[in-house]
């Protein structure tokens, strides 16, 4: 048995080898997300962005590559709030375009289209990445005092049930069957109205005849 066991194992690695993983040593571990930065797509996250104010409508980010430490310190900020805040960006400002244009123009900064035509340029450049984050909530962001606002002056859609509304379930809008787990509350008259079996359906038409 042990001699047959070692046999198999043998033949299982050579056709392990005849026929290669598809999959290289470097794609993510099955359940992971395929991205660079994988925090950057989680819920908690992309609630922590930056949210603009209700004027903007496109947004353009600038910023290039190069081989030279020097001139690619430059742009390091801009890269960095493209690689861990864009998803952010994207996630709180569904209304707003937002373009990245690479290895175009030699200056890293941001150009804000509002929607009376305007525009204006925010410039990176001798900003670090945090400090970069800070200017622009300074100038374009909604503070958070206004947003608070802003959410306590949306009411909630009465219609709506479940968890965080007035009710948590549809059977607790009045003229819809009740929970099961209320039956014990009723009589027994009212359990059996409850049944369609106990309807008399005959006397009901014959009670409309009679009017």
């Amino acid at each position: 048995m042990v001699l047959l066991t070692c046999r198999n194992l043998y033949r299982v690695r050579q056709l392990r080898s005849q026929f290669p993983a598809k999959k290289s040593a470097n794609s993510p571990m099955h359940g992971l997300i395929p991205y660079k930065h994988p925090v950057t797509h989680t819920t908690k996250y992309l609630n922590a962005g930056i949210e603009f104010r209700d004027c903007v409508k496109c947004v353009t980010i600038h910023y290039s590559e190069y081989d030279n430490s020097e001139r690619q310190a430059e742009h390091k900020s801009m890269k960095e709030l493209v690689d861990w805040n864009f998803t952010q960006l994207q996630y709180k400002n569904p209304d707003v375009q937002l373009l990245v244009l690479k290895n175009m123009l030699p200056s890293p900064f941001l150009t804000f289209f509002l929607d009376d035509g305007e525009k204006f340029h925010i410039d990176a450049n001798g900003k670090s990445h945090i400090e970069l984050l800070r200017y622009i909530q300074k100038i374009i962001g909604k503070p958070r005092e206004l947003i608070e606002i802003e959410n306590k002056a949306v009411m909630p859609n009465q219609a709506n049930f479940g968890q965080g509304f007035a009710r948590a379930t549809l059977t607790d809008v009045q003229g819809q069957m009740p929970h099961s787990n209320r039956y014990m509350e009723f009589t027994e008259e009212a359990r059996k109205q409850l049944q369609g079996r106990h309807h008399n359906i005959n006397k009901r038409w014959g009670d409309q005849e009679d009017d």
